[in-house]
């Protein structure tokens, strides 16, 4: 990581696209600063570099990632996993990529399909119970049995 003067331009010299500190990164993402901080040490998303006071400088690739994982966290996905996950889709062309990588990405897309499956297994049994209690209701409506119970 490399230590960039305090300006965003000197961030664009280091190789970012554009410089963001971690305020505008928030403000930019709906992610609070601490979250950030958090996937930092985690080593998830990290910042492309460092200015000299320190202060954390994110490019747009960076904001991309965490763009991602705040759309993908609600779906259960835990960091680690998406850890996983931004490093599979980072991955140089073909025929530069270990074989780690690409076992990396085939557990990552056997994972999101297996939820995939579990998420449609919920919905259907969602639908069964909801056509179930449905059925049920008509059937005591039919034979004169207790209405609506209000508390």
């Amino acid at each position: 990581m490399a230590i960039v003067e305090d300006t965003p331009q000197a961030a664009t010299e280091a190789g970012s696209d554009h410089g963001y500190y971690i305020g505008e990164v928030s403000a930019l993402t709906g992610l609070t600063p601490r979250t950030l901080r958090h996937y930092d040490d985690l080593g998830v998303v990290q910042p492309v570099a460092r200015s000299s006071g320190q202060f954390r400088v994110y490019g747009e690739r960076q904001l991309a990632q965490l763009r991602l994982i705040k759309a993908l966290r609600p779906l259960g996905l835990d960091l680690p996993f998406l850890k996983v996950l931004l490093g599979a889709l980072d991955v140089p062309p073909a025929g530069e990529r270990g074989d780690a990588v690409e076992r990396d990405a085939a557990a990552v897309l056997r994972t999101l399909e297996r939820r995939r499956d579990e998420a449609a297994r919920q919905l259907e049994d969602a639908a069964a119970s909801i056509d179930g209690l449905r059925r049920a209701i008509e059937r005591s409506a039919a034979i004169g049995g207790p209405g609506p119970v209000h508390g």
